[in-house]
């Protein structure tokens, strides 16, 4: 008996163990590996891509003390946050129409939400890119129709970068918005219809509050998927848009400068942890006021 229980205790662990053993692999191993990276010395003329077995926090130092480093940190996030809040406009309502729609329209409205993931990210954003230009469809509609005299600036700024992002990122939280929607059992709505609630805050006490962590869920996936930003701003947006992602590039492959990406890197990926842990506390706060 105890044999078997000790079993049946191990069997969760050994279905895991692949698992965990590629999210070792190629996840744990190689950022430990950029953690050490950020404390190299980096190397001069053509010595390498930085000193081996040396020690430094210079780099740290600069990211955390040169006011270019807090620009960029703050252009990141402030990008980060008007993508996460244009994602969730456009997802919610896009969820509750899901829900609420037919078979039909079901299948056409999830396939249209789909369509941008089922192609490649540059080419995608180079198709924001003419739609948005000034001898772009959009401009040559409203210049034939007489709305405007001339092309309005929809590229190379922030409104690009936010379309293109939101492109992008849409159906991730579409789609986690919809699972829980689908998750609402119906009747509840019924009952406090009949209890002389009107349709709006019917669907405020079920379904919207019931859906709140997933709400938040899906808001903590946009932002971490609009911090990473690295095609739109490229392609979209200008060198002022530029996010913490396009500096790590630009500082480990075009200034060979390894142990500043690696820090650049390292910060960014600590801040989302940070995001991660306050909105799993959070989550959990607001589980348990809907359990009470």
């Amino acid at each position: 008996m105890r044999v078997a229980a000790s079993g049946e205790g191990a069997r969760p662990w050994l279905l895991l163990a692949p698992s965990l053993l590629g999210l070792a692999l190629f996840f744990a191993l190689p950022l430990a590996w950029l953690v050490r990276v950020s404390f190299y010395q980096r190397a001069s003329g053509s010595g390498g891509f930085y000193v081996a077995d040396s020690f430094t926090l210079d780099h740290y130092a600069a990211v955390f003390g040169d006011p270019y480093f807090h620009r960029l940190a703050w252009t990141t996030t402030r990008v980060g946050l008007i993508v996460t809040a244009t994602t969730l406009i456009l997802a919610y309502p896009l969820a509750v129409y899901l829900w609420r729609a037919g078979p039909a329209l079901k299948v056409g409205t999830l396939l249209a939400v789909l369509v941008p993931k089922l192609t490649n990210l540059l080419v995608a954003m180079y198709g924001v890119l003419v739609l948005l230009a000034n001898a772009g469809p959009i401009n040559g509609a409203l210049l034939a129709i007489g709305l405007i005299r001339e092309p309005l600036p929809m590229f190379a700024n922030l409104f690009a970068v936010v379309v293109g992002e939101t492109l992008i990122i849409a159906p991730y939280p579409v789609l986690i918005i919809a699972t829980a929607l689908h998750g609402v059992d119906r009747r509840l709505i019924d009952a406090a219809r009949g209890m002389g609630a009107s349709p709006l805050r019917a669907f405020y006490e079920v379904p919207f509050k019931l859906t709140l962590p997933s709400v938040l869920l899906a808001a903590l996936v946009s932002l971490i998927w609009a911090l990473g930003a690295f095609t739109a701003p490229v392609v979209l947006g200008n060198p002022a848009l530029y996010s913490a992602s396009v500096e790590v590039y630009t500082e480990t492959f075009e200034n060979v400068n390894w142990p500043l990406g690696a820090t650049i890197a390292v910060v960014n990926a600590l801040f989302i942890l940070a995001l991660v842990l306050a909105s799993y506390v959070l989550q959990r706060r607001i589980e348990h006021g809907l359990g009470r």
